[in-house]
């Protein structure tokens, strides 16, 4: 089973994190802060004591199967606070689709084939309504703070990883590591990720990596927050927040060439996943 979310890979299905009492922070040879639970070999690291209070999101969309009987029921179980459109691909079958809404569930299979196992049958889900339009009057507040201007390292159609759906209209905003977040509008925090310290990108092991937050709007779209630092978000997942409110605090996590705030918009397009191009407005 897989949730895609976006090109930046962010992972919806997470583990619960373990308790890091202690990380380090080391430069590397261009000069990146980097951060590690492992005690690295740099002359330079330095310890840093952190207090993790929040933990990741658990595994929230699941296939689950019941027996009654000499009936076997298999059903997609969604646990999320937004709804989840779902392509299932049963053995020699064509494959359907199903809009599975906040805290329900939606029976996909009846059969008497009990000795049939979950994972015989494949689906994918991305988040939301295929229906969902975006409300052109939205306006989104800068998302950070203690800086009045900082650098877009890549903006929209950026050549380096903005150049395809869904992050055609997102932005990297380069800024000093610890640098705090906000968001740029009211929502409700429907997924979080807070337990990785490395960064790089010479590998696609990277790229569901990245520390973030994601926030959920009133007309469906959601907002990410990306390559956070490790132990320093300070929400949890159904956490109402009012645009300008405290998220985090920006890191270097996953697939990253260097301190930065990736940040887009999405939506559920009839199936597709697309970015919302946006401005921002200084509070």
């Amino acid at each position: 089973m897989q949730i895609i979310i976006s090109a930046l890979a962010l992972s919806f299905i997470l583990v619960s994190q373990h308790v890091v009492a202690k990380i380090y922070k080391y430069q590397d040879a261009n000069g990146n802060w980097l951060f590690t639970d492992k005690k690295p070999e740099a002359k330079n690291a330095q310890s840093i004591n952190i207090r993790k209070t929040k933990k990741d999101s658990p595994p929230e969309v699941s296939l689950s199967k019941t027996i009654t009987g000499d009936k076997a029921e298999f059903r997609i179980e969604n646990k999320l606070l937004t709804s989840v459109h779902c392509e299932v691909q049963l053995p020699e079958e064509e494959p359907n689709t199903y809009l599975v809404q906040a805290f329900s569930n939606t029976v996909i299979l009846q059969t008497d084939r009990t000795h049939m196992r979950t994972n015989e049958i494949e689906f994918w889900c991305i988040l939301g309504d295929p229906h969902t339009r975006p409300d052109a009057t939205a306006t989104y507040l800068v998302p950070f703070k203690g800086h009045r201007l900082l650098e877009v390292s890549q903006g929209f159609n950026g050549r380096f990883s903005h150049a395809q759906e869904p992050q055609i209209h997102a932005v990297d905003i380069a800024m000093p590591i610890a640098t705090p977040i906000s968001a740029a509008r009211d929502g409700i925090v429907i997924s979080i990720k807070n337990n990785y310290s490395y960064a790089g990108t010479n590998s696609g092991f990277f790229l569901d990596k990245a520390n973030y937050v994601q926030v959920l709007h009133e007309d469906g779209t959601y907002a990410i927050y990306g390559h956070l630092l490790m132990g320093k978000i300070d929400v949890a997942v159904g956490d109402k927040v009012k645009a300008g409110d405290l998220l985090g605090r920006s890191g270097n996590s996953g697939f990253s060439t260097g301190p930065h705030l990736h940040f887009v918009i999405q939506y559920n397009d009839q199936g597709t996943m697309k970015s919302v191009p946006f401005r921002f407005i200084q509070s």
